[in-house]
């Protein structure tokens, strides 16, 4: 008994769909990476002007 070649064609756009989802949460995958890098650099710019003293704009308090 073999296979209909229905049953073949339907196999094959359920590999294409398939392998079009997986292309496409690699690109989700890239993005959020992305943007990861992006906040851990900000989060560590925030952490260093955290560290450094405290500015102070125009005359002293009390002046």
């Amino acid at each position: 008994m073999g296979v209909s070649n229905e049953a073949v064609q339907a196999v094959e756009r359920m590999l294409t769909t398939l392998r079009a989802e997986r292309d496409d949460y690699r690109e989700l995958a890239h993005q959020w990476r992305a943007m990861c890098f992006e906040l851990a650099q900000e989060n560590q710019a925030l952490r260093d002007r955290l560290q450094e003293p405290p500015r102070h704009y125009g005359p002293p308090a009390g002046a």
